[in-house]
Protein backbone atom coordinates (compact mmCIF):
# COMPACT_ATOMS: atom_id res chain seq x y z
CA UNK A 1 0.00 0.00 0.00
CA UNK A 2 1.38 3.50 -0.79
CA UNK A 3 1.65 6.50 1.56
CA UNK A 4 1.43 10.01 -0.37
CA UNK A 5 2.07 13.00 1.23
CA UNK A 6 1.30 16.32 -0.03
CA UNK A 7 -0.55 19.69 1.28
CA UNK A 8 -3.83 18.30 0.60
CA UNK A 9 -4.65 15.73 2.95
CA UNK A 10 -3.24 12.32 3.87
CA UNK A 11 -3.87 9.67 1.06
CA UNK A 12 -3.88 6.04 1.47
CA UNK A 13 -4.44 3.99 -1.55
CA UNK A 14 -7.02 2.12 -0.67
CA UNK A 15 -6.80 -1.60 -2.52
CA UNK A 16 -9.05 -1.63 -5.78
CA UNK A 17 -12.15 -3.04 -4.55
CA UNK A 18 -15.59 -3.25 -6.80
CA UNK A 19 -18.40 -0.18 -7.19
CA UNK A 20 -20.45 0.23 -3.88
CA UNK A 21 -17.72 -1.75 -1.49
CA UNK A 22 -15.31 0.93 -1.49
CA UNK A 23 -17.26 2.64 1.12
CA UNK A 24 -17.17 0.03 3.70
CA UNK A 25 -13.68 -0.95 3.15
CA UNK A 26 -12.35 2.53 3.78
CA UNK A 27 -11.48 2.36 7.01
CA UNK A 28 -10.68 -1.08 7.65
CA UNK A 29 -8.22 -0.86 5.15
CA UNK A 30 -6.36 2.13 6.53
CA UNK A 31 -6.00 0.15 9.81
CA UNK A 32 -4.80 -2.76 8.23
CA UNK A 33 -2.28 -0.69 5.98
CA UNK A 34 -1.11 0.88 8.89
CA UNK A 35 -1.08 -2.11 10.86
CA UNK A 36 1.23 -4.23 8.28
CA UNK A 37 3.06 -1.17 7.36
CA UNK A 38 3.53 0.53 4.07
CA UNK A 39 5.71 -0.36 1.23
CA UNK A 40 6.21 2.95 -0.43
CA UNK A 41 6.03 6.51 0.13
CA UNK A 42 5.86 9.38 -1.69
CA UNK A 43 6.40 13.19 0.16
CA UNK A 44 5.56 16.59 -1.35
CA UNK A 45 4.93 19.21 0.74
CA UNK A 46 6.75 22.28 0.47
CA UNK A 47 5.85 23.91 3.89
CA UNK A 48 7.48 20.77 5.41
CA UNK A 49 11.06 20.07 6.14
CA UNK A 50 11.80 16.59 4.25
CA UNK A 51 13.86 15.31 7.61
CA UNK A 52 10.95 15.91 9.74
CA UNK A 53 8.33 14.36 7.38
CA UNK A 54 10.60 11.36 6.66
CA UNK A 55 10.80 10.77 10.58
CA UNK A 56 7.35 11.03 10.65
CA UNK A 57 6.47 8.36 8.65
CA UNK A 58 9.10 6.37 8.87
CA UNK A 59 8.42 3.77 11.46
CA UNK A 60 4.94 3.34 9.03
CA UNK A 61 7.55 1.58 6.82
CA UNK A 62 8.01 -1.56 5.79
CA UNK A 63 11.79 -2.70 5.72
CA UNK A 64 12.84 -2.28 1.65
CA UNK A 65 10.31 0.03 1.18
CA UNK A 66 11.02 2.51 -1.45
CA UNK A 67 10.27 6.31 -0.48
CA UNK A 68 10.59 9.12 -2.45
CA UNK A 69 10.66 12.96 -1.00
CA UNK A 70 9.95 16.38 -3.58
CA UNK A 71 11.54 19.40 -3.17
CA UNK A 72 11.76 22.61 -4.97
CA UNK A 73 14.94 22.97 -3.52
CA UNK A 74 18.40 21.00 -3.28
CA UNK A 75 19.65 22.22 0.08
CA UNK A 76 16.97 21.05 2.02
CA UNK A 77 17.18 17.32 0.52
CA UNK A 78 21.22 17.70 0.61
CA UNK A 79 20.69 18.27 4.45
CA UNK A 80 18.15 14.25 4.48
CA UNK A 81 20.33 12.82 2.58
CA UNK A 82 23.26 13.67 5.16
CA UNK A 83 20.92 12.47 7.67
CA UNK A 84 19.87 9.53 5.93
CA UNK A 85 23.23 8.51 5.03
CA UNK A 86 24.65 9.01 8.53
CA UNK A 87 21.76 7.34 10.65
CA UNK A 88 22.49 4.09 8.29
CA UNK A 89 18.44 4.04 7.95
CA UNK A 90 18.69 3.96 4.11
CA UNK A 91 20.77 2.89 1.10
CA UNK A 92 20.02 3.35 -2.92
CA UNK A 93 19.76 7.44 -1.69
CA UNK A 94 20.07 9.51 -4.69
CA UNK A 95 18.97 12.82 -5.28
CA UNK A 96 18.03 14.24 -8.65
CA UNK A 97 16.80 16.80 -10.64
CA UNK A 98 13.25 16.66 -12.13
CA UNK A 99 14.12 19.10 -15.31
CA UNK A 100 10.92 20.17 -17.40
CA UNK A 101 10.76 21.55 -20.51
CA UNK A 102 7.80 22.18 -22.61
CA UNK A 103 7.09 21.45 -26.06
CA UNK A 104 5.51 24.01 -28.79
CA UNK A 105 3.06 21.66 -30.79
CA UNK A 106 2.00 23.14 -34.43
CA UNK A 107 0.93 21.54 -37.73
CA UNK A 108 3.96 19.77 -39.10
CA UNK A 109 6.58 21.18 -36.59
CA UNK A 110 6.97 20.67 -33.16
CA UNK A 111 10.18 22.01 -30.79
CA UNK A 112 11.32 22.97 -27.34
CA UNK A 113 10.14 26.47 -26.19
CA UNK A 114 13.61 28.47 -26.13
CA UNK A 115 12.88 30.00 -23.20
CA UNK A 116 11.98 27.96 -20.24
CA UNK A 117 12.22 27.46 -16.19
CA UNK A 118 15.52 25.37 -15.26
CA UNK A 119 14.51 23.09 -13.16
CA UNK A 120 10.97 21.47 -12.25
CA UNK A 121 12.28 20.58 -8.39
CA UNK A 122 14.38 18.23 -6.70
CA UNK A 123 13.76 14.26 -5.88
CA UNK A 124 15.74 12.22 -2.80
CA UNK A 125 14.72 8.41 -3.19
CA UNK A 126 15.93 5.91 -1.44
CA UNK A 127 14.86 2.67 -0.42
CA UNK A 128 14.29 1.91 3.72
CA UNK A 129 16.77 -0.65 5.46
CA UNK A 130 15.99 -2.49 8.39
CA UNK A 131 18.25 -1.58 11.67
CA UNK A 132 18.89 -4.12 14.59
CA UNK A 133 18.65 -2.60 18.34
CA UNK A 134 22.46 -1.95 18.23
CA UNK A 135 22.74 -0.25 15.07
CA UNK A 136 23.69 -2.86 12.78
CA UNK A 137 22.28 -3.57 9.64
CA UNK A 138 19.92 -7.16 9.27
CA UNK A 139 21.54 -9.45 7.34
CA UNK A 140 19.76 -12.68 5.66
CA UNK A 141 21.26 -15.86 5.96
CA UNK A 142 22.61 -18.13 8.69
CA UNK A 143 25.08 -16.56 10.53
CA UNK A 144 28.68 -18.80 10.92
CA UNK A 145 30.34 -19.88 13.76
Amino acid sequence: TPLLITPTPLLITPPVCGPGSFGNLVGSSLNDAVRRGFDSCIIAHPQIHPTAALDAVWDLLRPSAAFAVFAPWTQILAETHVHLKASGRAVMLQLSESWLRPYQVLPSRTHPHMMCSGTGGFILSGVKVAVEEDGGERRGGAQGK
